[in-house]
């Protein structure tokens, strides 16, 4: 475990370069709800934030719920207007941009269409990918997820993970380069958490994917994360960074390492 003493203090502080390898960077983004003219005091949800997210890093953002840590992801989504900077690629984030996919943690999948065609929403959305192209993307995307079996069930007759899964193979039929989740698996079971959870390392491993991962569960983030950052709030901003030193794959053995339980400790005192 390593820790960024330039993110130890109350709010984190990066240099004014971009990063070799940085594939999104935050600067100084801030948020504040609230609109005066209607006599709604100014809330600032974020202040500051500072992060570089490295190419095929999966970064967990780490924190209380109310810290600001999906309207940090909705930022980055371009689906939340902010002041600062978010770029992707040398691109500045002021809309959704094609190289981005979010998975949000309800599935939202279409009840009347199967595993198929919930995973073909996304690309008939975006039109950016030719329509000849589809069905290969489709059945990849499927295939990595691991329901090549159920393609023609509906989502009554999917379990809460299955249907977890086929919203993240529509996220990944886009093509995407860097991938959102919004506490993906925080409404599923603890067995078929875990099992996600793995299902998310070997699709990432496989890939040259860039996650921003958000999670209020201190072993979700230590086992998914090559860095996790934690948010403090009122305003919400980054109060600590810290990388996790592990190989992957990783497994029950890791949550049981001396190494796991130190930077879980880390953590625990961090939030606290």
């Amino acid at each position: 475990m390593s820790t960024d003493p330039a993110r130890t203090g109350k709010a984190a502080t990066m240099t004014t370069s971009v990063t070799s390898g940085v594939k999104v960077d935050f600067r100084g983004v801030s948020k504040v709800f609230g609109d005066r003219k209607k006599g709604a005091p100014p809330v600032e949800v974020l202040k500051g934030v500072d992060l570089a997210v490295r190419e095929n890093e999966i970064v967990c953002v780490l924190g209380p719920s109310g810290c600001g840590k999906s309207t940090l992801l909705n930022c980055a989504a371009g689906l939340e207007s902010y002041d600062g900077s978010i770029v992707i690629n040398d691109r500045e984030v002021r809309e959704p941009l094609p190289e981005l996919a979010v998975v949000f943690q309800a599935p939202h999948l279409l009840p009347w269409r199967n595993v198929r065609k919930n995973t073909q929403y996304g690309l008939e959305m975006r039109r950016t990918v030719p329509k000849g192209d589809w069905p290969g993307r489709v059945k990849d995307a499927i295939r990595l997820v691991g329901l090549d079996h159920a393609v023609d069930r509906f989502p009554r007759q999917l379990s809460g993970g299955m249907q977890q899964r086929v919203n993240i193979a529509r996220a990944l039929a886009v093509g995407p380069e860097v991938l959102l989740m919004d506490e993906p698996f925080g409404a599923l079971d603890a067995l078929t958490k875990e099992r996600m959870q793995e299902e998310l390392q070997r699709i990432v491993a496989g890939s040259q994917l860039t996650v921003v991962f958000i999670t209020h569960d201190i072993g979700e983030a230590i086992y998914l994360g090559d860095r996790i950052v934690v948010m403090s709030s009122n305003p919400g901003q980054i109060r600590l960074s810290v990388e996790v030193d592990a190989p992957r794959p990783r497994g029950i053995e890791f949550k049981r390492s001396s190494g796991f339980q130190e930077i879980y400790s880390t953590l625990w005192n961090a939030l606290a």
